[in-house]
């Protein structure tokens, strides 16, 4: 049932063709990808500390996937071979939900109801949609295999058990590395259901952390190459706010992914904290008022020898931790992504909270049985009909970003995005438009100002072109297209020692761009540097046979 409804609802997933963040690195221009061989698989696997094609972390089971999807007739132009894994995926995690679910609350009917919230509410459409969202996807199938191993292990005592539960947390770090959060999960779990770890004894907690030692050791391994792979690649930003600003944020989060798993509407892949984040914001004190209210009910429930509660809420909160903005790894600080894993703490409430109804033994326990069912199948409607609406968002490029400029108008980046996706398909004033709009809005904005001056070069307005470029280069020094662009711009005019200069300097960033070698050797053979000339046009044939001189695409 739980995969059916997965199925039916998800469906239109597989005719989506939206692009959104990320995209571009993990499989538009990513020659590994784009190129299925056992060459790429080594690369995807060795490439620690460093990953080439990939600003971030060491993810090689999510890339050798999408590379499989590739060989399976994927491409960048049609994305249904990625949705149908995606979709495949999702349906996978929905099955293991209730064997989880089951597990935990001794009540299959009631793991299947709550997994059926699960698997159809709308928070759970960007990580189908979503291409480069394999990763989370991935990653909580072996987490939930993990779970469920573990489990097995401790009830039956069984070792190969725990082994399959130590190996699916490493392929769950190699799909995303957000999955360390799972020893601490296990630990969780052994306070409920597995009644091993009395919280008012620290002997106890210490002996539940002992004996999943090995786990801890890999999620940490995994922790240091994720953090050392970042920083090395994309960069870490420590909170520049004061030292209570991390603690707002993460209260605002969990109050805010709460709401959202609530009352879901108003949905994006990005969402901007609340300004101000202190208590001088009112939507503050409310997040507040709900953290605290609902861990004080937990704690009480607890107390009362009713543990279920507190351990659904520790394992939402356990797995939110990595996004909850202690370090900032995106300029994303919350999406509906990393909702995904953590909603399994909720799932298990909500099981619980089922099976106490559906096995409570009285003369109207058919009645009671009977209600519960209608009223999880009418919130099932509910829920489907706003996933499917959320769905339609990712039909094209286009309408994704609308509806997420729809929510937040300021963000530069949607602007910059929007006006690639027009200029792509010769929409020229559309993009200008939103170019303008991404610089107006911020105005260090380098690659909207390298794609403008790209833009009025190619219609014919070169000095206008120029004064962008130059912007670019000096907003951001470190990105080779506008220091080629700008080369190339300094051809047209005629000044070709500060266009070799231009070359140069992109070169230093990519070596191996055919554009830039194409146009250095035509400003060296300008100067009379024949020799140096032909070297340079030379590689730039053996990178891309037939390489022209006019300015390339944007990126």
């Amino acid at each position: 049932m739980v995969a059916a409804l997965a199925w039916f609802v998800h469906a239109p997933a597989l005719n989506a063709q939206a692009h959104c963040f990320d995209e571009n690195e993990f499989l538009v221009s990513n020659p590994l990808v784009l190129n299925p061989s056992w060459h790429s698989v080594a690369r995807f696997a060795t490439e620690v500390l460093e990953p080439s094609t990939v600003a971030g972390y060491y993810a090689p089971l999510t890339m050798v996937s999408l590379m499989f999807d590739v060989a399976l007739g994927g491409t960048p132009d049609d994305l249904t071979a990625f949705h149908r894994t995606n979709l495949s995926l999702h349906i996978l995690n929905g099955v293991a939900l209730v064997v989880l679910l089951s597990a935990l609350s001794r009540a299959p009917e009631a793991a299947a109801l709550a997994a059926a919230l699960f698997v159809v509410h709308p928070l759970t459409v960007e990580p189908v949609a979503w291409i480069v969202e394999r990763k989370t996807l991935l990653a909580t199938f072996f987490s939930l295999l993990a779970l469920i191993a573990y489990l097995r292990s401790s009830e039956a005592e069984a070792p190969g058990m725990r082994r399959a539960a130590l190996f699916a947390l490493v392929l769950a770090c190699l799909a995303k590395p957000t999955a360390v959060v799972l020893p601490a999960l296990m630990v969780a779990l052994d306070h409920w259901p597995l009644d091993r770890l009395d919280l008012s004894k620290l002997d106890s907690l210490v002996d539940s952390v002992k004996q999943k030692l090995p786990f801890f050791v890999v999620a940490a391994a995994f922790a240091a190459i994720t953090l050392i792979s970042h920083d090395r690649t994309a960069g870490i930003e420590a909170p520049a706010d004061g030292v209570l600003a991390p603690l707002w944020t993460a209260i605002h989060l969990l109050s805010f992914y709460l709401g959202k798993l609530v009352w879901p509407s108003a949905l994006s892949p990005v969402y901007l904290l609340p300004e101000p984040l202190s208590l001088a914001n009112a939507r503050l004190w409310f997040d507040v008022a709900i953290v605290i209210a609902l861990g004080s009910a937990a704690a009480v429930f607890s107390m009362r020898g009713v543990r279920a509660p507190l351990v659904g809420l520790a394992i939402f909160v356990l797995a939110l931790t990595p996004t909850l903005g202690g370090l900032r790894y995106s300029w994303v600080t919350a999406s509906d992504k990393y909702v995904y894993l953590p909603a399994i703490g909720i799932a298990l409430v909500l099981a619980w909270g089922f099976a106490r109804l559906w096995n409570r033994e009285s003369e109207k326990a058919g009645v009671v049985r009977a209600g519960l069912v209608a009223v999880v199948l009418l919130l099932v409607g509910i829920e489907a009909a706003a996933a499917r609406d959320q769905l339609a968002k990712w039909r094209t490029t286009e309408a994704l970003y609308e509806s997420m400029l729809e929510l937040t108008p300021d963000v530069p980046l949607l602007h910059a995005n929007l006006g690639q996706y027009h200029w792509q398909r010769g929409r020229v004033e559309a993009a200008r438009s939103s170019f303008e709009r991404a610089i107006a809005l911020d105005a260090n904005d380098a690659q909207s100002h390298n794609n403008l001056g790209v833009l009025y070069w190619s219609t014919n307005r070169p000095r206008l072109s120029l004064d962008h470029l130059d912007r670019a280069v000096a907003a951001d020094p470190t990105l080779s297209a506008p220091h080629r662009n700008r080369g190339i711009a300094l051809n047209g005019f005629g000044r070709f020692e500060e266009a070799r200069q231009s070359f140069e300097r992109a070169l230093e960033r990519d070596a191996d761009d055919p554009q830039t070698h194409c146009g250095l050797a035509l400003s060296l053979g300008q100067l009379g540097r024949r020799e140096a000339a032909r070297r340079h046009f030379e590689r730039s044939l053996e990178l891309a046979p037939g390489c022209a001189l006019p300015p390339g695409m944007l990126r």
